[in-house]
C-alpha cells in the first residue's frame, strides 16, 4: 500500500460514510493489455508498485476503500511452491499482502477469519480481521484475493475495505471483474 494510500485509510476511518459515495459504472480502463470497467467516483492510480509486482495499479474509491492490480512473472512466481495451486496462491498472498507495508507494523494484531467465496463467477478467498491503530482506528478489515492466469503472468486483484464500506466497495468489486480482461 503506498504511503498517500495509507495516509487516506488513517485519516477518513473515522469520518462517517455516505450512501452516495456507492457511484455509478461508466468508467473504462484500458492500456497495455489491461481492461477493466469501474465505477465513476472511482480513480486509477498507476504510479503504485508493489514489492515483485512488474506492474501495479490501484482503483481506489472516494473514500477510503480500493481495489488493487498487482502483476507477477508466472515462471518467477511458480518456482515458490505456494504459488503452484490456485487456493494455496491466495492464502499466500492475502498473507503477505497483510504484512507489508508500515501500517502492518502499527497495527494490534486479532486473529483473521479465511473462507473461500465465489463473486461474479469467479472463485475468491475473502479475509476478514478486526484492525486496531492505538486509539486512532479500530475497525473490521474486509479484503478479498482473486488469481488470473495468463500465459506469461499471474495476476492477483484485491479489495481492501472497511465493514462500514464492504456493500459499496464489493459493488465496485463486481464492476471490475465482470469486465476484467488482461492479454
Amino acid at each position: 500500500m503506498s504511503t498517500r494510500t495509507f495516509l487516506l485509510f488513517i485519516t477518513l476511518s473515522i469520518l462517517p460514510i455516505s450512501s452516495s459515495d456507492a457511484g455509478q459504472p461508466g468508467a473504462n480502463y484500458t492500456k497495455d493489455g489491461l481492461s477493466f470497467n469501474y465505477l465513476s467516483n472511482w480513480t486509477v492510480d498507476e504510479d503504485v508498485m508493489f514489492p515483485g509486482a512488474q506492474r501495479s495499479l490501484v482503483i481506489d474509491s472516494p473514500t477510503k476503500s480500493l481495489v488493487s492490480i498487482e502483476m507477477y512473472d508466472k515462471n518467477s512466481l511458480n518456482t515458490y511452491p505456494e504459488y503452484r495451486k490456485y487456493n494455496a496462491s491466495l492464502k499466500y498472498f492475502a498473507n503477505r499482502y497483510k504484512n507489508r507495508g508500515i501500517y502492518a507494523k502499527l497495527q494490534t494484531r486479532y486473529p483473521n477469519k479465511q473462507v473461500f467465496i465465489n463473486r461474479e463467477g469467479k472463485k475468491g478467498l475473502q479475509d476478514t480481521q478486526r484492525v486496531k491503530f492505538g486509539d486512532m482506528v479500530d475497525s473490521i478489515m474486509t479484503r478479498e484475493f482473486y488469481r488470473f492466469d495468463t500465459k506469461d503472468e499471474i495476476v492477483f486483484v484485491t479489495m481492501d475495505t472497511t465493514k462500514d464500506e464492504y456493500k459499496a466497495t464489493a459493488a465496485g468489486l463486481d464492476t471490475i471483474l465482470k469486465s476484467f480482461k488482461y492479454k
